[in-house]
């Protein structure tokens, strides 16, 4: 049955989980062997497999032992096993909602099976830092999301100045601010934004929730105008009304 298939052992990163049949899912999984790739799981929901549909949960850090055919659309997964247990992530609203907002933009962003093993590690290492520092850092998916875009070949430009005070985001760069373009950031916004690339401390300089929240859409902004089919982040609103 498996004749035209290798066995590929490899880490993975669920991205989305879709229900097939009574007792399957399908699943997409971003591996740092193939990148973003579609499996099957079958028997998940019978009742001898509980511990597997509790593995096989979105954001979960996972080791698989699959049959990979490169010819085929989804391939089918023999053993799946936690690479790493979260022990906050599942229990703390404000780390579960922060993953879910990073999970939300890697879905949207990474496209393709090509595997770039130092982006799975940025992401894994993401989540483990969210699982894992005491203190939940509340600029955490600010800095991911300036570290994914270098990943992504589109990181901003510091040429800030007196005279480059405004944030084109078409080009990533700052320049003379134009009130009436429509890409063009204004100075005030531009100045946070320069802080923040410079990895300034944040608290410092962002200190009340509606600026937070306005840069926080900017850099949404700034991904749609690089990516295509960047769609709207659909856990944007619950993350904004849990901070």
């Amino acid at each position: 049955m498996y004749e035209s298939y290798v066995m590929l052992k490899t880490e993975g990163i669920v991205f989305r989980i879709t229900r097939f049949k009574e007792s399957s899912l399908i699943l997409d999984i971003y591996t740092e062997a193939q990148g973003l790739q579609s499996f099957i799981a079958n028997g998940v929901f019978s009742k001898s497999s509980q511990r597997l549909a509790s593995i096989l949960q979105l954001m979960n850090l996972v080791d698989l032992l699959v049959y990979f055919n490169e010819n085929k659309e989804i391939h089918r997964i023999k053993e799946v096993n936690p690479s790493i247990l979260y022990q906050r992530i599942p229990f703390d609203i404000r780390r579960s909602a922060i993953g879910t907002f990073i999970l939300e933009v890697c879905r949207k962003s990474i496209k393709g099976h090509q595997a770039n093993p130092e982006l799975f590690q940025f992401i894994k290492n993401s989540f483990i830092q969210l699982d894992q520092t005491e203190i939940l850092d509340p600029f955490l998916h600010f800095n991911f999301l300036l570290e994914f875009s270098n990943f992504l070949g589109f990181n901003p430009l510091d040429n800030y100045s007196k005279n480059n005070d405004a944030f084109d985001l078409i080009n990533g760069s700052f320049v003379p601010y134009e009130r009436n373009a429509l890409h063009i950031i204004n100075p005030k916004d531009s100045a946070l934004l320069i802080q923040l690339f410079r990895k300034q401390t944040p608290q410092e300089f962002i200190k009340h929730i509606e600026d937070k929240r306005r840069i926080l859409d900017i850099l949404i902004l700034y991904y749609k105008h690089h990516i295509d089919q960047f769609k709207d982040i659909k856990s944007i609103e619950v993350f904004k009304g849990i901070f």
